[in-house]
């Protein structure tokens, strides 16, 4: 046990003090080795003990938490759960670990250990650390997703001052950082054991252990020095005054001092004034909650007119809710006193914002503090402040812990990240260090600048390089006291050559590592189920197997002059069109009879060549004509629109002409989405339209219909998320025939209009209605337009 903890109390060091950084390298070969040769504890249970006493040391802050008996039990119950994490990945190593020709008379000894892993060839060495670096990476990346997710002093995050190394994370996030340093410290411990099985040679362990591990090590350091040092230069900057108001969190509980904290928040707030920003910033719970301050905040920004983002409760209520929805949120005050936009917290904190399933059980409601608690923000928290043609992307509290959540908001295209946070739970202690250090990594890989906003805690920005700017709170010595900042904020409008391929890729490394991880083990249990011989052959079958697939589609995709260029990646991705495949199959049998598609034989009429003949005779009709299209037929689309559809088109650049529904809708969804955001179709849906969104890059999202194919609007509801551009509808309906009620549709409509995202009614046949039906445009609707 003492062992343990003085192993936990190393791993902690780096997390409190950044001085200790170094020791970080070391912990995960430490820790295999500890538990690997322990004669009391087997590997998990090891694993478990160290694990624990890291988090007990390392989350120590949890105990200033303002409630006693709350304070300690969370401490406990947290520090218990994550050390689950790295007890696995300590039994996942082990059991990774090739086996022994000949078993060891005595594993546990330290000195037997080291001949175990020195059995091992050069190849099985390297594998095995390579191993043990994804599992540690698939480690940290269930602890930040599983029961809501908690990615917390991450191994990565140690390493927040070693600039070139963390540049990494632009790729791979956060992940990619924990992955480099657990695959140098197990290819040290493997180099530990050569050195002490050949003292003799000490070089020995250079090359056959650290070398490959070394070199990536390397080009990554020159890689990310390179991006520090080719940082654009910056030619404009948004100076933003941040508030510290550094109010204890037993005031904010008690309610008593609200009206001396909300004059503090002002005097504070003037002070800043007086050098002249452009942006004003108060952190979470700054404003007094419940004090009846809105016009007097309103005044206040009147009077000095520059636009202020504060944290407050915010409330609404929806048409099915039976009462009011509460949400943590951000809010957007322009400068006349206005509030223009506002953000709700997504991540919220269990027990602190919310009870889990409270509303299933409602008694758990009653007995926690928070009774059924905060509601969750459904989308990135974005917040346009258009007097000074800026977008910030907001995170409250510890959202900017979470590589996903920034991810979301940085997809949005913001000029710079605001954290709103209030730390004031945890004292003066490392927890609002902690969550600064976290938080870097957000900037790296995002690229994008965050600024950080907190009542009692480190107030700062972040470049995108991960520099934490301090600066001065009162004195150079305590960042913990109340003041105020101002700062220059670099901006640069977001362009496409500015994104990370995090941004673009988001947590593709890590779950790439989880899915290997899981893979890997599964393969071992049905090496020692079945037998090593019989799952070998069969590993071996799928690996010769797969080769050969993987040589034909090489040979498939090389370029042959005889043959034509091969078509794009993303074409080949996208299904071939069903019709022409079963024309052929028709064809191919005659007396075979298709009921797939009415072929439809109606000439058209006289009148229609006669036309035709008139305007090909005209010379003016064979120049180039105005981007908008021939003013004629415009018009005459207007007039049809104004009188079949009731849909009243005012201007010209509403109506584009294109040969055919099918380019029109492909036109549409590359008008509004980009590659990676979704596209909900009603299913049974247009064959058609999936190979559109596919060609786009986009993602099919398929949601069923109800009863006789009628949209179920609580299903497409429920299928909505963050990255949902569009919803498709079809009425009349190809394949199914049905056609939508005006209620059904309005209410797709307000949806859409909730949630930000397109409605595209496809009406190509709203002249196939049977039996009564009549076809209703939602276009027609009061404010259906572009605006919304």
């Amino acid at each position: 046990m003492g062992m343990a903890a003085l192993v936990g109390c190393l791993w902690a060091l780096p997390f409190l003090f950044t001085a200790f950084a170094g020791i970080a390298w070391f912990i995960p070969m430490i820790l295999l080795l500890i538990a690997g040769s322990s004669s009391r504890f087997n590997h998990f249970q090891m694993g478990y003990v160290i694990g624990l006493y890291f988090n007990l040391i390392a989350l120590y802050w949890l105990l200033f938490i303002p409630v006693r008996v709350g304070a300690i039990s969370g401490w406990l119950v947290l520090s218990a759960y994550c050390a689950l994490y790295p007890a696995a990945w300590v039994y996942f190593c082990w059991r990774m670990l090739p086996s022994p020709k000949k078993p060891f008379q005595n594993p546990a000894l330290f000195s037997e250990l080291l001949n175990r892993l020195n059995a091992m060839t050069w190849l099985q060495r390297q594998l095995w650390a390579l191993v043990g670096a994804i599992s540690w990476t698939s480690a940290e990346m269930l602890q930040a997703h599983l029961l809501t997710g908690f990615p917390w002093n991450l191994l990565a995050i140690s390493q927040v001052e070693m600039l070139p190394l963390i540049q990494l994370a632009s790729f791979t996030g956060v992940y990619g950082v924990s992955f480099l340093v657990a695959w140098v410290s197990l290819t040290l411990g493997l180099a530990i054991a050569s050195i002490a099985a050949q003292p003799g040679q000490p070089w020995i362990w250079w090359g056959r252990d650290i070398l490959p591990a070394g070199v990536i090590l390397l080009v990554v350091w020159a890689l990310g020095f390179q991006r520090i040092q080719n940082a654009p230069p910056t030619s404009q900057r948004l100076r933003v005054a941040l508030i510290q108001p550094s109010v204890s969190q037993m005031i904010i509980w008690e309610g008593s001092q609200k009206e001396e904290r909300f004059k503090e928040l002002l005097r504070l707030s003037e002070a800043a004034l007086a050098l002249q920003p452009d942006l004003l910033i108060w952190p979470e719970s700054g404003l007094p909650s419940g004090l009846e301050a809105p016009e007097r905040v309103a005044q206040f920004v009147r009077e000095n007119q520059l636009p202020l983002i504060f944290n407050e409760v915010d409330h609404s209520v929806r048409p099915d809710a039976t009462e009011p929805l509460y949400y943590n949120a951000a809010f957007l005050m322009n400068q006349d006193g206005e509030i223009v936009d506002r953000a709700h917290k997504h991540q919220l904190v269990m027990f602190g914002e919310y009870t889990p399933l409270a509303k299933t059980f409602p008694i758990l409601g009653s007995l926690s503090p928070v009774g059924t608690g905060f509601a969750r923000g459904e989308k990135p928290g974005i917040l346009k402040i258009d007097e000074l043609s800026v977008t910030v992307g907001i995170l409250i509290c510890f959202e900017d812990a979470f590589p996903s959540l920034a991810r979301e908001a940085a997809q949005r295209n913001p000029d710079f990240l605001v954290n709103l946070t209030n730390d004031a739970w945890f004292g003066d202690s490392k927890a609002q260090w902690q969550h600064a250090r976290g938080a870097a990594f957000r900037a790296i890989e995002n690229n994008l600048p965050l600024v950080r906003c907190t009542n009692n805690g480190i107030t700062c920005w972040i470049d995108s390089y991960g520099r934490i700017q301090v600066g001065d709170i009162d004195s150079p010595d305590d960042v913990y006291k109340k003041g105020f900042k101002v700062i220059g904020v670099p901006i640069q409008h977001p362009a496409a050559s500015n994104e990370t391929r995090y941004r673009q890729d988001g947590d593709l490394f890590g779950w790439s590592c989880v899915s290997i991880s899981l893979a890997l083990l599964l393969v071992r249990e049905l090496f020692r189920l079945r037998g090593s011989s019989y799952v070998w052959f069969q590993l071996w079958q799928r690996l010769a197997s797969w080769l050969k697939v993987t040589l034909m589609s090489l040979a498939a995709n090389t370029p042959d002059p005889s043959l034509g260029l091969r078509q794009s990646r993303r074409m080949e991705g996208v299904q071939d069109p069903v019709i022409p495949t079963v024309g052929e199959l028709s064809k191919a049998n005659p007396g075979t009879i298709s009921l797939g598609q009415g072929v439809v034989s109606y000439a058209p009429p006289a009148s229609i060549h006669e036309k035709l003949e008139a305007f090909e005779k005209h010379p003016d009709n064979h120049k180039y004509k105005l981007v908008q299209g021939i003013p004629e037929l415009l018009s005459a689309i207007q007039i049809k629109l104004r009188e079949e559809n009731q849909i009243d088109v005012n201007t010209t650049d509403q109506v584009v002409v294109t040969a055919g529904s099918n380019m029109g809708f492909h036109n549409a969804i590359l008008a509004i989405a980009d590659p990676g955001d979704e596209i909900l179709l009603p299913s049974p849906f247009y064959f058609n339209h999936e190979m559109a969104i596919d060609m786009a890059s986009c993602i099919v999202k398929v949601v069923p219909t109800g009863s006789n194919h009628q949209l179920d609007l609580s299903a497409i509801e429920s299928r909505t998320t963050a990255r949902m551009r569009a919803i498709v509808t079809i009425s009349p309906n190809n394949p199914s025939g049905a056609v939508y009620p005006p209620e059904t549709l309005k209410a797709v409509n307000v949806l859409c209009r909730e949630r930000g995202i397109y409605h595209i009614s496809d009406e190509a046949y709203e002249y196939f209605t049977y039996e009564g039906a009549r076809h209703f445009s939602p276009g027609s609707l009061a404010g259906a337009s572009a605006t919304w």
